[in-house]
């Protein structure tokens, strides 16, 4: 069963992805920030990271450099959400190193899509 790492200080949304990854399969470990995040991914290397782009105590930048600093995580892929994606948050994310965006508003099987694609290229 592959691991999904869900960061999202917004409850409701959280609450939605984690039906929604459960519902299809996915073993899912659930962060509210950038911190939460770290350490469930310290305790547990997921195989997927889908995380808010804004996040209360960092943004999605900073999750992807403390997670892929690690060895051990160096290669999660990872999934950024927002509710609006501008040329310029895309090219810094992907210079960053998340490997794809969704919309937080989207719909669910792109989100679903994405995982899929990203558990993919990992194999």
């Amino acid at each position: 069963m592959p691991r999904v790492l869900l960061v999202d200080d917004d409850e409701v949304t959280r609450g939605n992805d984690e039906r929604l990854l459960r519902a299809n399969g996915f073993a899912v470990e659930a962060a509210r920030s950038v911190a939460e995040a770290v350490a469930a991914v310290n305790r547990r290397v997921p195989d997927v990271v889908l995380a808010n782009v804004q996040l209360p105590d960092a943004d999605v930048l900073a999750l992807v450099s403390q997670i892929h600093e690690q060895r051990a995580s160096a290669q999660i892929p990872i999934i950024g959400a927002t509710t609006e994606w501008t040329p310029e948050i895309r090219e810094r994310a992907r210079t960053a190193g998340v490997s794809a965006f969704v919309e937080k508003r989207g719909t669910p099987f792109h989100v679903l899509a994405e995982i899929y694609r990203a558990l993919a290229d990992r194999r």
